[in-house]
């Protein structure tokens, strides 16, 4: 009686797959897939090191409350934040103009607002002027001129929606 080895295909099921056939084929293609896996790890490593840094600043403000009541509604508030700073980075022609009003989210008691820069500077720059002095008030500008993508002119206003 002759000897068949362990993994012969004599008796298997048409549909069944032998580990050891597969690692065969795996071991045979070993070369490809170390290939693959280095274009893409290299691919990985030139994107991340080409790719510009974005630096986020948060603000946190606090809804002024008058007999349990805010002074204002938190959702004018935020109206007034929307139409006077460029709330996202969308550009016409599909770049990232920094800085800008990442977000502007609002709750009962207070306004929360992020904002993304080139530089950490830019970033807290640009919130101390929408969350502090320059907020929904007259100024949109970032003290000391900063404010990338526009040049130097700060945020731009952004239109109010209709």
């Amino acid at each position: 009686m002759p000897q068949t080895a362990p993994h012969s295909r004599e008796r298997r099921d048409p549909d069944e797959i032998s580990l050891v056939d597969l690692a065969l084929v795996l071991w045979r293609r070993k070369y490809w897939i170390v290939a693959v896996a280095a274009a893409v790890i290299a691919l990985g490593v030139a994107y991340a090191a080409t790719r510009q840094p974005i630096y986020e600043s948060r603000a946190v403000v606090g809804i002024g409350m008058a007999q349990g009541q805010p002074v204002e509604p938190p959702e004018a508030m935020v109206q007034r934040y929307l139409e006077r700073y460029r709330v996202g980075a969308e550009r016409s022609d599909g770049a990232i103009a920094l800085p800008y009003v990442e977000s502007i989210d609002t709750s009962e008691t207070s306004i929360v607002m992020r904002a993304h820069g080139a530089s950490p500077e830019q970033a807290q720059a640009l919130m101390a002027t929408v969350a502090g002095g320059g907020g929904p008030g007259p100024n949109p500008r970032p003290p000391g001129g900063t404010g990338g993508g526009g040049g130097g002119k700060g945020p731009v206003p952004r239109a109010p929606r209709t």
